[in-house]
């Protein structure tokens, strides 16, 4: 009797059934974090792999919401993989993309809008301050002032000097 007529296939399935879960549900976390330790790192990130991290995660949830045999998402990985490439043409998918993208990267729930106000900084004038931005604009404008005079008393001797050697 060979080794295949001894195995039970039956008993195989379940186990091969959560080992593909498993792998599919892990393969998806290694995957975003991959996608985060990118953004967190200013790296460069492939555009189709939000939408493709989004419908492979409803793939999963699907086969374990209805019951499914968890050997469907071997293939349903490939068709996420394939389907991702041209739902990033629709602007819809380019905006949840952009969003997640700022969430991975630490923005907040509002995607591009104004940072948070405990990250903005503020500048914070004194009087004194103020006092030494004045002297520094007025010394800024007197020496604007004698350079423009030095230049048009420039031209005039010039201008005097080329009419009298005529």
């Amino acid at each position: 009797m060979s080794f295949l007529h001894s195995v039970n296939f039956a008993s195989i399935i379940p186990i091969l059934n959560n080992v593909v879960l498993v792998l599919a549900i892990l393969g998806l976390l290694w995957f975003t974090l991959g996608l985060w330790i990118d953004v967190r790192d200013g790296e460069t990130v492939i555009p189709y792999t939000v939408p493709f991290i989004f419908l492979f995660a409803i793939a999963i949830a699907t086969v374990l919401i209805f019951h499914f045999s968890p050997l469907h998402l071997i293939w349903l990985l490939v068709v996420c993989l394939l389907a991702s490439l041209p739902l990033m043409i629709l602007p819809p998918v380019q905006w949840a993309s952009m969003g997640f993208i700022v969430l991975l990267a630490g923005g907040g729930l509002d995607g591009f809008g104004p940072p948070d106000e405990q990250e903005r900084e503020y500048i914070i004038l004194e009087d004194d301050d103020l006092d030494d931005i004045e002297r520094i604009t007025s010394k800024k404008k007197k020496r604007q002032q004698q350079a423009i005079k030095s230049a048009k008393s420039s031209k005039k001797k010039s201008d005097k000097g080329f009419g009298s050697s005529q």
